[in-house]
């Protein structure tokens, strides 16, 4: 066995395995919401299967023309990165400014149109430069193209699992070395297309950046699995408390942290400028004590908790497409600046899918309402849940009433 194919024999097998184990983890959430939620899962698992292929495909390196070859590479590795960028928008705590900015990559089902659409847009032009141009310019356009996509769609995906990762890996020499190994295999999207075009003088170097890539797919793999089998245990395990028939006062001596949340207050300071969440927190003992978290910048998960403040208030429940990530972002913004560390199942009732926050004796205060209308983000996000909010919904709210009006569109 030479080493290209000891190498190619390798990715075939490490990506047939990271993919199966994917495609178990996706498997393993039986709800079919939930499935449909994080089908980030299902296209990464998707993407290393597609990555077999194409080691498969090398492997045997069937003898045709070189122009019909670097069309047929392209084409099957524009499959991989069609997957993978069809997995962005799954991710929970990265591109927060993109969704916000852009509503095609807010909506999961949007987003994966569009990057179907764009991929076959891409196949199309593929064909159109192989009939358009001799062998060698048209190897070298298609080459080119399919670089910059790869190189763009590897950075994005490796990005948004480096940042989703260390949410729970907090020590930073790991960090780092994570994502120096990611940054290795992000160059190698770079250097293995170059050494194909200029062979002569980068072949010393050619296994190499083979190997980089090779520790890339796997490293990338090892971190996917690692990171879907924390999420989804986490989910699971949220999904089967709030499901459960305990009242929230039992639900809390599950928690490492003993106590329950009694009051809730959120809204804008003007003179600090800073946005807050502050959670009233009774012991066992009972006694009731503040703890509070403030951020500079309106974050869009500090949004959502807006809108639950708000159907708190007007005892209504909410329901979205994305509910599952809505809630992991809310408390991940909040366990982020508190050291008092919060899960889903202390603040979440779950409904048969219908979602609010539980009952609090002490209420739900928003403070300085004004404002807050005046930020598009807010404006927008309680536009994605326009639908929930009726008109009798509304009438509950009081004074506050013409302002979420406003706040809601109407």
């Amino acid at each position: 066995m030479t080493t290209k194919q000891f190498y190619l024999f390798t990715l075939i097998v490490f990506s047939f395995l990271i993919g199966m184990l994917l495609m178990g983890l996706w498997r393993m959430l039986e709800n079919k919401q939930l499935r449909k939620e994080n089908r980030g899962v299902l296209f990464l698992s998707l993407a290393a299967f597609s990555w077999s292929v194409v080691g498969l495909y090398k492997y045997y390196d069937p003898e045709i023309p070189p122009l019909a070859h670097a069309i047929s590479d392209r084409v099957m590795s524009s499959f991989s990165n069609l997957f993978l960028l069809a997995s962005l928008t799954y991710f929970p705590s990265a591109f927060e400014k993109l969704k916000t900015r852009f509503s095609f990559f807010r909506n999961s089902d949007q987003w994966v149109l569009t990057v179907f659409i764009f991929f076959t847009i891409s196949t199309a032009l593929f064909t159109a430069i192989e009939r358009s141009f001799d062998n060698d310019s048209g190897r070298l356009m298609i080459i080119l193209v399919d670089t910059i996509v790869s190189l763009f769609t590897i950075a994005f995906t490796s990005w948004a699992l480096y940042k989703s990762i260390s949410l729970f890996w907090t020590s930073k020499l790991l960090r780092l070395v994570v994502g120096v190994l990611l940054f290795i295999f992000i160059l190698s999207q770079i250097f293995l297309p170059m050494a194909s075009v200029f062979s002569e003088l980068l072949k010393p170097y050619y296994y190499l950046g083979l190997m980089a890539l090779l520790m890339g797919v796997i490293l990338f793999g090892i971190i996917s699995v690692v990171y879907f089998t924390i999420s989804n245990y986490e989910l699971l395990v949220n999904t089967n408390l709030t499901n459960s028939t305990n009242s929230p006062n039992q639900l809390n001596t599950l928690s490492k942290t003993n106590f329950e949340i009694v009051g809730m207050k959120i809204g804008y300071l003007e003179k600090e400028k800073l946005y807050f969440i502050t959670l009233l927190l009774k012991d066992q003992i009972g006694n009731v004590e503040e703890s509070t978290i403030q951020i500079k910048k309106l974050l869009k998960p500090f949004t959502h908790w807006l809108v639950f403040a708000a159907s708190r208030k007007t005892n209504i429940q909410l329901h979205h497409e994305d509910i599952s990530n809505i809630k992991y972002r809310m408390i991940e913004l909040w366990n982020r600046f508190s050291d008092k560390e919060i899960t889903q199942f202390h603040i979440f009732n779950n409904d048969g899918g219908r979602f609010e926050l539980y009952d609090m004796p002490n209420g739900v205060d928003i403070l300085n309402i004004d404002f807050l209308v005046s930020r598009f983000v807010v404006r927008e996000t309680f536009g994605e849940f326009q639908s929930c909010f009726t008109e009798s919904a509304r009438a509950q709210l009081g004074k506050l009433n013409i302002v979420f009006n406003k706040l809601l569109g109407f």
